[in-house]
């Protein structure tokens, strides 16, 4: 089946970034966010037990990796990897949801205590998204797309 999907389309992130540097220069971190998907639309309607010709998922946690730069101002500009996996929400519905995305982040960091800064920021990138969906151990939906991601980032540094 032809899959339209805008899944992290529409995805809010919300997370804590550790850099590995505080101060100006170049950095290394983890972070560890909240990803809300977006539902996987069906072009020919798949036979589902859902209301519609779509999936919800469940919000899920994303893992992520990232180098970038903290300038002088406050400003940082980033690459970050993260995966995520997403379960469907609606009931009778089996399989997963996996994402792999690469975005280019630009942050700001507004300095709140000694080497504490509240961050906020946004991404734009691509990545990949696999699903296996299914009634039970019958899958009835797997693909494969690219997609055009995008983020919005809140959080401590």
């Amino acid at each position: 089946m032809n899959i339209r999907t805008t899944i992290l389309a529409g995805a809010a992130a919300l997370g804590m970034s550790v850099p590995a540097h505080a101060g100006t220069g170049h950095y290394i971190g983890l972070g560890l966010g909240w990803a809300q998907p977006s539902s996987v639309n069906t072009s020919q309607g798949a036979p589902l037990p859902v209301a519609s010709d779509s999936v919800d998922f469940s919000d899920a946690v994303t893992y992520s990796a990232m180098v970038g730069h903290q300038f002088a101002n406050g400003l940082r500009l980033e690459l970050e990897g993260n995966r995520a996996s997403f379960d469907p929400s609606d009931a009778g519905v089996t399989g997963s949801l996996e994402t792999a995305m690469l975005l280019v982040n630009l942050q700001y960091d507004v300095p709140l205590w000694n080497k504490l800064a509240f961050t906020i920021g946004a991404g734009l990138g691509g990545g990949s998204v696999r699903t296996g969906l299914g009634l039970g151990t019958v899958e009835e939906i797997n693909g494969k797309e690219n997609v055009l991601a995008y983020q919005g980032i809140a959080g401590l540094t």
